[in-house]
């Protein structure tokens, strides 16, 4: 049941005001919730504002590392209708005073989820800000939603009654393997490489070089579908780089990126070293994906 796994989580007042209206919990947040991972983990409750390192012992030898701070995780909120989403947003509006912070995806709310007292606020709290979305561009059922959702290892919701969950979410989380639904999502590529590299996934699926050639298609063809189309699919150079070396990317992927203005860089060359960046001028351009081909990984 939901009440053992993260009480103090699901029975925030703020979540409780959404699931009493049909709302549910899906995507990562219930990922979470159902494979009774550490949710304070997800969240990075407290780790905001913490310096820490890594260290590694081999043998009599000690090493340190700059912990690699992992991205917070946030709570999505679904609806199965328009009028569901309305009254949880009403509901929600009056506990916080204000409407939240609204996007064309999304109605957002700060939530402290370390209090009971759902205190709510326009900017993030210090080290106990979870960003709570109530997604009002697209509606369905619980069922109906994750089994659409891109990355297989996220088709889970909590809904007021208990969970609702893919059958292939145990199966590959015991595998720690990730698994791609569908690729016409723009966010994809930015998915995968975070929960491979944050999200305690260690093994990319058999299909997934497929399915990355796919999603690569439908970038340089335009032709992402859903609610998120309208987004920024371009991968930086150092996601780029990040997916070669996991193994989640060859170069024969690289091939359909070539040639593509948007991965021109200018190059700089300082005219005064000492006279700060302000100096630096462009002397030339060099191509990420030629750069990245060029590497041997």
């Amino acid at each position: 049941m939901i009440e053992r796994i993260a009480k103090r989580i699901t029975f925030h007042p703020v979540l409780q005001a959404a699931l009493d209206e049909g709302g549910y919990i899906a995507g990562g947040a219930a990922r979470v919730l159902f494979t009774r991972k550490n949710m304070r983990e997800y969240l990075q409750l407290g780790q905001h504002d913490t310096e820490r390192v890594e260290t590694v012992t081999v043998g009599n030898m000690t090493f340190s590392f700059p912990y690699r701070q992992k991205p917070a995780g946030d709570i999505d909120v679904f609806f199965p209708s328009l009028s569901a989403f309305e009254a949880a947003s009403s509901r929600i509006r009056d506990m916080a005073g204000f409407v939240g912070m609204n996007t064309a995806l999304s109605r957002t709310y700060h939530v402290d989820m370390t209090s009971s007292e759902a205190p709510l606020g326009l900017g993030k709290i210090p080290n106990t800000s979870t960003s709570v979305q109530l997604v009002k561009c697209i509606f369905g059922r619980p069922e109906d939603m994750i089994s659409n959702f891109d990355i297989v290892n996220c088709s889970a919701a909590v809904t007021r009654d208990g969970f609702v969950v893919d059958d292939a979410v145990a199966r590959l989380e015991d595998r720690r393997v990730l698994k791609i639904r569908r690729a016409d999502s723009t966010q994809l590529f930015r998915r995968v490489m975070k929960y491979i590299q944050f999200r305690d996934l260690m093994y990319l699926d058999d299909t997934t070089a497929d399915m990355i050639s796919e999603w690569l298609m439908c970038y340089v063809s335009g032709s992402f579908s859903g609610p998120t189309e309208g987004l920024s699919a371009k991968p930086s150079e150092q996601w780029l780089e990040d997916a070669l070396k996991m193994g989640m990317m060859d170069r024969n992927h690289l091939t359909y990126l070539v040639g593509r203005p948007e991965f021109n860089k200018s190059v700089y060359e300082a005219e005064d070293p000492l006279a700060g960046r302000s100096s630096y001028r462009v002397i030339g351009t060099r191509n990420v994906i030629n750069d990245l081909i060029g590497k041997t990984y």
